[in-house]
């Protein structure tokens, strides 16, 4: 039996012994090979864990939400609240044009119209307040969708708040 520190090769029936010009790694580099290896490993899973976390909330998402890029302070008046969204619809109806650039303003432009909105979603009732949350709802989407540079559904979104907001301003 050989000793335990020599290796010996068994090929076609003849002996080799190897010498040391075969295994070049002292136990340093293997040491080392062996811990890169393993932290690119335990990278590949913290890498995994993290995209999958990622595609299970949006999985678990039933609608996109809209990234906040600004935070604006509460309107807390109505007539504020009217202003607002009397001047944010007049911005949002000049636009005919949804470039790339037009969509970035329209977006931005989302962030003060929810803002009224939102006061007349908290401070009405009854039809007015109804009509205020279904408004909320299409901002959002214009909000998503104008963020998103789709062209074509932000216009569609926007006929769709255009007459809802028309409604809206009637009953004030």
């Amino acid at each position: 039996m050989p000793e335990s520190d020599t290796l010996i090769l068994i090929k076609q029936n003849k002996i080799i012994k190897p010498n040391k010009s075969l295994y070049p790694m002292n136990k340093f580099t293997v040491l080392s090979l062996l811990a890169l290896f393993l932290a690119g490993i335990y990278g590949c899973v913290e890498t995994d864990k993290t995209e999958q976390e990622n595609l299970s909330s949006v999985e678990l998402s039933e609608k996109e939400e809209p990234i906040r890029h600004i935070n604006l302070p509460d309107i807390t008046s109505r007539e504020r609240a009217v202003e607002v969204m009397d001047s944010t619809t007049a911005e949002l109806k000049s636009r005919n044009n949804l470039n790339a650039e037009a969509l970035s303003e329209i977006h931005y432009t989302t962030y003060s119209l929810e803002k009224a909105v939102a006061y007349f979603v908290e401070n009405s009732s009854g039809k007015q307040q109804t009509t205020a949350s279904e408004m909320a709802a299409v901002v959002e989407e214009l909000h998503i969708h104008s963020e998103k540079n789709r062209s074509e559904e932000t216009r569609n979104t926007l006929d769709e708040y255009f007459r809802i907001q028309e409604a809206f301003r009637q009953d004030l």
